[in-house]
């Protein structure tokens, strides 16, 4: 894994011992991202997590686990414990170094993000917040005997940090918003997989779709109180959404997922790359309405409206 400076400078590298696939997550300061080993079976045992800063130096967290994450005011940085049978704890570490220290302990106990202050994790039985040092849990959401719920293996979080991605052993998609889980049953199309691409309309808002292949009305979804602002007239008929960058949507056809085209959810208007352009294999939302794109042959374009570059 290679950290890359805004002038294409690598600024540092990483790469795990055991060879495995791994996760990475920026600090929202963006003072360095926190890496940890991709898990698919519980018999792996993962190396620590590491932390690399801005400038590439490398540090231990001194955890064997994944999905860290540092709290809203800074102090510490939570992650779940990966023991000899897989996840069996929620475990802190002061932000600025120290002993790793167990807040919650037992069998399939999984760290799923912070509550304001407060430490969230999954316990057989529900969802549970808890202080960072310790101490009493309170019970937020009661869950069926063996129901479980679980972060993704890379989680995804809204700009504001407000929402956070989640997945129940029954591999029903959750939205986590602000502690509370919402399970979004009747949600758009779409919804999952645009915000999973990181195609974020507002701080906690994602697009979703009135049909499964995009056809009629694109639908602006607020995934803290649920609420859809509505956009008729995007008619996208045999198309597959690939990303968003407000106000723009870029799209296929489902005949050839390669040859993008735009769609400007205010006004309309519409571009496409041209029929000189390069098949494109996946394209990435920019801030401010802008796309770096990926071609088949794995060169790599930035496009806004007023053309494509290398």
């Amino acid at each position: 894994m290679g950290l890359f400076g805004a002038d294409g400078s690598q600024k540092g590298k990483y790469e795990s011992p055991s060879g495995s696939v791994l996760c990475a997550l920026w600090n929202p300061d963006s003072s360095g991202v926190y890496i940890w080993d991709n898990l698919t079976d519980f018999a792996t045992q993962p190396q620590p997590i590491m932390f690399m800063d801005r400038h590439g130096g490398m540090h231990t967290l001194g955890l064997d686990g994944i999905n860290p994450e540092r709290s809203a005011d800074g102090q510490w940085v939570a992650a779940t414990h990966w023991g000899a049978k897989g996840y069996d704890g929620v475990w802190t570490v002061p932000a600025g170094g120290g002993a790793a220290l167990p807040t919650v302990q037992g069998g399939g106990v999984r760290f799923l993000g912070w509550r304001g202050k407060d430490i969230l994790y999954f316990a057989p039985g529900g969802i549970y917040s808890i202080p960072p040092g310790g101490g009493s849990d309170l019970r937020i959401t009661s869950l069926a005997s063996g129901e479980e719920v679980d972060l993704l293996p890379d989680p995804v979080y809204s700009p504001d940090g407000k929402v956070t991605l989640v997945l129940a052993n029954n591999h029903q998609e959750y939205i986590m918003a602000e502690g509370r889980l919402n399970s979004f049953e009747n949600g758009p199309f779409g919804m999952f997989d645009m915000a999973y691409s990181n195609s974020w309309t507002g701080p906690h808002a994602t697009v979703g779709f009135s049909s499964s292949n995009g056809e009629g009305e694109a639908l602006l979804v607020d995934l803290v109180d649920g609420a859809v602002e509505r956009h008729s007239g995007i008619t996208l008929t045999d198309a597959f959404p690939k990303a968003a960058s407000w106000p723009w949507l870029a799209w296929a056809p489902i005949a050839s997922f390669q040859q993008i085209h735009f769609t400007n959810l205010e006004d309309k208007t519409v571009f496409d790359l041209g029929t000189g352009a390069p098949d494109i294999r996946f394209v990435f939302p920019y801030p401010d309405g802008r796309f770096l794109l990926e071609s088949m042959d794995s060169k790599v374009y930035f496009i806004n409206p007023a053309g494509i570059h290398p």
